[in-house]
């Protein structure tokens, strides 16, 4: 499940369309009997939301100055569809339905990248074309309500980002054929009112996703599957929360990208549903925007988790049901979107929350900032991967240990120890670039879940952890120009390199030997005998 809390709605992105994309629009305008679209006219929105927009009846949807939405629904459209489509290469959603379009699907969109294609209600004829197949980003079909005839093609199954085929009232015949066996991410299936032989074909029970079947009138003969009232038993629930779905590894992710609202009980689905409460003290009543979207790029894994996020003002409430009983690992994927632009970010105080499973309180005062650490991952224009760790301004590591932090290890290098790149000082925002250790830290390792424990931590391991943490506290101590106590040496901040080498990080709290005292005050224990205190320095034991 991954939930993703945001203290703000993004604003839109003024956009603008150069000369071949306006004349690749008005082209399909042309072709479709658009009247009205001129090339005086700003086709796209002048401020584009990170949602379609409310009312998609007449609109063109740009992000970056690249149309990715026509919205032409009920225009009485009586062209036929238009081959430049493929002019438009960033296009994602195209919906004309119910309108009197007439014709096929022309070849010329098999090339394109469409996700959603809406034709319903129109009267487009012939059998429906082979290379629609070739449009593998398709994630929603739909040409209910046309005079389509013939078999389904069998090409249809190499859609395999499928979740909603409505083929409804045509004139469709035949079996099916067994390559749509191949849609497991099917969640609607829509064949009603067609003019099909033979029985329900059996490979429906491999869609585990199915929410939702509509057969009748369709013209299938024999008994109904047996086993079909078992597609609703399930053992997780994976959500991505304000996001598309996403497939990471052997997980899938569900959508969770339907427009909200406060005090909204969104029911459309039958395994589970969310709710949320509270209003937005900076939109307008009216609004329907409850998800934002973060326009940069992001270079990390699993970036598509982390893009959306859904808004909520008071509170979030998931309602998972149709779980097989036994005991669930609940976990919860936190990211935090910033908007630095707007000075009302800097006046909402601590960002914190409570999580309630079962309506048992699991997380009091939640701070993504503290827990996480501030810990992030990047890479640089040369493909180097490295490690940002954000300062919050109310945390313990203030300005004074900031500069400490970057005094003091960027004049340090040693293989045990972690190396500062450079640094950042934005208003109250305080920024380290570090190497990235890909194993995280020690503790991690040795105190993580099931799956971190699977990490090999021999005890010839173990040896050369302890003697890259000695040799990274010699340094320290006595071989480096500066001496220094690091005052905080603790699991965390052992960090493990993709070798399990071990090296010694977080000098925020270090302390500068002082000529003048010969007191050394230290938070980790260490063997000091008399002689030390003349010598000024601190032995090393493990």
């Amino acid at each position: 499940m991954i939930l993703e809390f945001i203290a703000q709605q993004g604003q839109g992105l003024v956009s603008g369309l150069d000369s071949n994309k306006m004349e690749a629009l008005l082209e399909v305008a042309t072709q479709l009997g658009k009247k009205g679209w001129n090339r005086n006219m700003k086709l796209c929105n002048e401020i584009v939301t990170v949602l379609p927009p409310k009312q998609e009846d007449n609109k063109v949807v740009c992000n970056c100055s690249f149309p990715g939405g026509v919205y032409l629904k009920s225009q009485d459209l009586n062209g036929s569809l238009p081959k430049a489509i493929q002019k438009l290469p960033h296009l994602k959603e195209l919906s004309l339905w119910a309108n009197y379009l007439s014709g096929n699907i022309p070849s010329e969109w098999a090339d394109t990248k469409l996700e959603i294609l809406s034709l319903g209600v129109n009267r487009l004829s012939g059998k429906i074309p082979i290379y629609l197949g070739r449009i593998t980003t398709l994630r929603f079909l739909n040409i209910e309500n046309n005079m389509f005839s013939g078999t389904v093609p069998p090409e249809l199954g190499d859609l395999v980002n499928l979740e909603n085929l409505t083929l409804s009232a045509n004139n469709l015949s035949g079996e099916l054929p067994l390559s749509l066996g191949n849609l497991i991410r099917l969640k609607e299936l829509r064949l009603s009112r067609n003019n099909f032989t033979g029985r329900i074909p059996e490979f429906i029970l491999s869609w585990k996703q199915l929410d939702a079947l509509e057969i009748q009138a369709g013209g299938f003969t024999g008994p109904i599957p047996s086993n079909i009232s078992l597609l609703t038993k399930r053992y997780s629930v994976h959500i991505n929360c304000g996001g598309p779905a996403a497939t990471i590894g052997k997980t899938i992710y569900e959508a969770d990208n339907e427009p909200g609202g406060a005090a909204k009980y969104v029911s459309t689905r039958r395994d589970w549903q969310k709710s949320t409460t509270g209003h937005f003290w900076d939109v307008k009543p009216s609004s329907d925007s409850y998800i934002a979207q973060n326009m940069s790029i992001l270079r990390m894994n699993n970036s598509v988790l982390y893009t959306n996020a859904s808004l909520t003002p008071l509170s979030l409430t998931y309602y998972v049901r149709c779980l097989v009983n036994g005991n669930y690992n609940v976990k919860l994927h936190f990211a935090e979107i910033v908007m630095r632009d707007k000075r009302s970010y800097y006046s909402l105080g601590r960002r914190v929350f409570d999580v309630y499973i079962q309506n048992i309180v699991v997380l009091k005062d939640f701070d993504i900032v503290t827990k996480a650490g501030g810990v992030d991952k990047g890479v640089l224009s040369d493909g180097t991967q490295i490690a940002v760790k954000q300062l919050s301004a109310k945390s313990k590591q203030g300005n004074r240990e900031f500069v400490n932090e970057i005094g003091m290890i960027s004049a340090l290098q040693h293989p045990n120890l972690v190396r500062l790149y450079g640094c950042c000082i934005e208003g109250k925002q305080l920024l380290l670039v570090y190497e990235y250790m890909e194993n995280n830290s020690l503790a991690h390792v040795l105190f993580g879940t099931k799956e971190i424990e699977a990490t090999k931590l021999d005890w010839r391991t173990r040896k050369r952890i302890c003697v890259n943490i000695a040799k990274g506290l010699v340094f320290l101590h006595e071989e480096s120009t500066l001496k220094i106590v690091h005052r905080d040496i603790k699991g965390t901040n052992i960090l493990l390199d993709k070798d399990m080498n071990a090296k010694i990080s977080d000098f925020g709290m270090a302390k500068l030997y002082d000529e003048d005292n010969t007191h050394i005050d230290t938070r980790w224990k260490l063997y000091l005998k008399s002689q030390h205190n003349w010598a000024k320095k601190a032995g090393v034991a493990i």
